[in-house]
Formats: C-alpha cells, structure tokens, sequence
C-alpha cells in the first residue's frame, strides 16, 4: 500500500481552497467529505496541490483525512447547512473552514 504524507502546508492549502469553495439534517463529517469529493473544481485543486507537494493523490489524501465539524446553523435564504470544519490527517489538523453545504443527490459544497 502506497503511503500518503500530508504536511500542516497541504492541509492548509487544501481547507483555504475548501472555504474559496433542501437537507434533512446538517452534514455530519462522512457528509462533509462525500461534498469534497463531489465538487469538481476543489478535487482538480486539491489534485493540483498533492501532485506539487508529492504527497500523493488528491483521493488518497481525501480518504486518508477526517473531518473535524463544529457548528452549522441552518443557511440563510438558501437550502442546506453553513458550517465550520477541518481536516484533520496525518497527525496534523488544519485550519478552520466555513462552507454551505446542501444534499441535492448526495452532498454538495457551495464554492
């Protein structure tokens, strides 16, 4: 198994591309992540910051990190959660993010 090495810099990298970036209930942190993954434009980010970093794959990186949520209050005139959260991997934790995410076919992330 091929090993990934996540550094402080891509994890801070990769939650400021996250924050430049109708529910049932807020995202938990598997929500959060399946959002990541489903937003195009952060995976080609996150693809291009682990290819330059050579710690591995954006997927891999993705996999590899859980996701540290804090409050999410309900959005204001738009469907779905705005919430705190970071990356935790590695043993290194990011910074803080804040995002809207919104389940409309699986979760999405706001950019």
């Amino acid at each position: 198994m091929k090993r990934v090495v996540i550094t402080a810099r891509m994890l801070a990298a990769g939650a400021a591309v996250l924050v430049l970036a109708a529910c049932s209930g807020e995202p938990s942190g598997n929500d959060i992540k399946e959002a990541i993954r489903n937003n195009a434009a952060v995976m080609m980010q996150m693809r291009a910051l682990a290819q330059m970093s050579g710690g591995g794959d954006a997927d891999e990186l993705i996999n590899a990190a859980s996701v540290e949520k804090g409050q999410c209050t309900q959005a204001q005139g738009q469907p779905g959660f705005v919430c705190d959260f970071r990356l935790n991997a590695g043993g290194q934790t990011g910074p803080w993010g804040k995002a809207r995410f919104f389940n409309a076919n699986g979760w999405q992330l706001e950019q």
